[in-house]
């Protein structure tokens, strides 16, 4: 299996730099499995976005240097441009007939492996860009433009409470509370309890553990939802924590509280905030 082992999220692009360094002429023409092999997880969707996130931060800095093992595509009887014509039902003889030097052979392979076979996924990431309008300042100030341009939208992260607080959708949220007495306290004591943070880094990992990313803004469609559960007792704590998923970018409550309790759902709520991020995937 053609695999990039990530160790942890600390080393995200030295892992993948390490196997581009020694890996075939084989395998870097196929679509490799990355896997994390040595984090402790509670949800699959969180750490693959936890490992994109890390992966940006770090690539902005990395010091590409040697890539080791120069990459070739060779004419003649070369078994990785072979098994490429035939992963991409193309004639390896046409191929080579139809160009004059391995050169061309390596472009024409880059163009359809960058933009013939990925228009789709280009045309997304122009619209990723055109969320913060970077294509447009790009070609109004193609001459100005420069890297901390990129990194204010591009790397925008939660700091301030309002940066956290923006990121509810508060009108379903709002909603869903359908008139409930415990339901409004207990929203009202969620809140509280995230305009009580007060560095970056606490209100960074709320955002991590509902999202599984620290980056923002989040999409009017992908604002973060808080639903309700009817679950748990006093003698069964563990139903009653606050649970995220993040695939979904919601914070599951639960008003299953008495008057006389709030107090204890306060104490959950630091329990699944706190607890939970510091023995999790997040760092």
């Amino acid at each position: 299996m053609n695999m990039i082992k990530i160790e942890n999220t600390i080393d995200v692009v030295d892992n993948i730099m390490d196997w581009i360094k020694h890996t075939t002429d084989v395998d870097l023409l196929k679509k490799p499995f990355i896997s994390v092999t040595s984090e402790r997880v509670a949800d699959a969707g969180g750490v693959f976005l936890h490992v994109i996130q890390k992966f940006w931060d770090q690539i902005k800095d990395y010091k590409f240097g040697d890539c080791g093992n120069t990459k070739r595509i060779k004419t003649g009887n070369d078994r990785g441009l072979g098994e490429w014509a035939i992963q991409h039902e193309l004639q390896e003889a046409n191929l080579l007939s139809s160009t004059n030097n391995k050169m061309d052979i390596a472009q024409f392979i880059a163009k359809f492996e960058i933009e013939d076979s990925r228009i789709s996924q280009l045309n997304d990431l122009k619209k990723g860009f055109d969320v913060f309008k970077i294509v447009e300042i790009i070609k109004m100030n193609i001459f100005d433009i420069t890297w901390n341009d990129f990194k204010k939208k591009l790397y925008k992260v939660v700091i301030s409470e309002s940066d956290l607080l923006e990121q509810f959708d508060t009108k379903m949220n709002i909603k869903r509370i359908e008139g409930k007495v415990m339901r409004e306290t207990c929203y009202l004591v969620f809140f509280d309890y995230l305009r009580s943070l007060k560095i970056p880094l606490d209100r960074k990992n709320v955002l991590r553990f509902i999202c599984g990313r620290i980056s923002i803004p989040l999409p009017d469609h992908q604002k973060i939802q808080i639903k309700w559960k009817n679950s748990g007792s006093k003698e069964q704590q563990l139903l009653r924590i606050p649970h995220a998923k993040t695939c979904m970018r919601t914070i599951w409550l639960s008003d299953n509280y008495e008057e006389n309790e709030i107090e204890i759902f306060r104490q959950d709520l630091k329990i699944a905030l706190e607890q939970s991020i510091n023995n999790g995937f997040c760092d």
